[in-house]
């Protein structure tokens, strides 16, 4: 799915009035609702995982919000697969809302956001598959997902001391002589139980980079990577694990 998820790494939601919008992401900030790690392709356990669905719009929500979830028949049509109420907070003055949606089957589906008289806010559609020989991997036995990995962070800077403390840590960086090295951090509480990390850096939906890394030791619960770069724009660098299950990602500027 790594390739897959690559060529679907830009999430096109359906928008309508005041800009309201709808993706499926790994991640969002906790108090602006922003999501991180937005796909529309997603590998799921065999009994099943969580997705965040994270709707947002222009002006605050004032009415409750459902979600009606179709998914795809074999005639191509789609049909209710299910209907959830949100119970977003109206009072809360927010401009997003937050659903952790269970996927367990796979499929295509398609997703609306429904508001009080039913009219359809905001669409998009997510393409769900099963994790491949889902059963172990090379950690003893462990088998990790995405969520795993849900409280992991990418941190970036100039380097990283043996005790995992990074230095000069930013998220803008500036070229100097038309090139710049800077040092990503991926790090969690637990082991990150991996053998080889893959990571991808994209300028935009440019690929820059798609490299591997072997990691000496499944206990360890932080791993720096180098990045060069010698054009300015937007970043953005995917981590996966051995087993292409992705982990985390994290972007930074240059300018």
């Amino acid at each position: 799915m790594k390739k897959l998820t690559l060529l679907l790494s830009a999430l096109f939601a359906i928008t309508i009035a005041q800009a309201q919008s709808v993706v499926l992401c790994t991640d969002y900030d906790k108090t602006t609702g922003a999501p991180s790690g937005i796909y529309s392709a997603w590998d799921i356990e065999a009994a099943g995982s969580y997705v965040y669905t994270i709707y947002s719009q222009d002006k605050k929500i004032k009415d409750a919000l459902t979600l009606r979830l179709e998914k795809q028949n074999e005639s191509g049509y789609y049909y209710v697969y299910g209907t959830y109420a949100i119970n977003n907070d109206v009072k809360s003055g927010q401009n997003w809302a937050m659903f952790d949606l269970l996927f367990t089957e796979e499929g295509e589906y398609k997703l609306n956001i429904l508001g009080k008289s039913d009219e359809i806010l905001a669409s998009t559609t997510a393409n769900i598959a099963l994790i491949a020989s889902a059963e172990t991997d090379e950690t003893d036995g462990e088998y990790t997902d995405t969520y795993y990995y849900e409280n992991s962070v990418v941190t970036f800077g100039e380097s990283v001391d043996d005790g995992g403390i990074m230095n000069g840590e930013s998220s803008v960086f500036s070229l100097v002589n038309g090139t710049r090295e800077i040092t990503a951090m991926l790090d969690q509480d637990e082991a990150l139980l991996l053998t080889k990390l893959y990571v991808t850096v994209m300028l935009g939906e440019e690929v820059i980079s798609d490299d591997a890394y072997d990691i000496p030791s499944t206990d360890w619960n932080y791993v720096t990577v180098p990045i060069t770069v010698n054009k300015p724009g937007s970043y953005y660098v995917d981590f996966y694990t051995q087993d292409d299950v992705f982990i985390n990602s994290g972007p930074f500027e240059v300018e």
